[in-house]
């Protein structure tokens, strides 16, 4: 799913997580730590798409 900015997917990749980290916690079932692991990857992704952003927002490339 394309996103209008990486600030959104960030949003989305985060919002996600979450759920599923509520989904994981509110219903114990042998699915639970298989959710709680997606919601960690997704949240990594998250991060690594933000620390990218700010890397990009404090030094961007210059134009020739």
């Amino acid at each position: 799913m394309p996103y209008a900015t990486l600030k959104e997917e960030i949003i989305v990749l985060r919002s996600k997580a979450e759920k599923l980290r509520q989904v994981a916690a509110a219903h114990q079932t042998p699915l639970s730590p298989q959710l709680a692991e997606m919601a960690a990857e997704l949240e990594d992704r998250a991060e690594m798409l933000a620390s990218r952003l700010r890397n990009f927002l404090r030094d961007p490339p210059t134009r020739s």
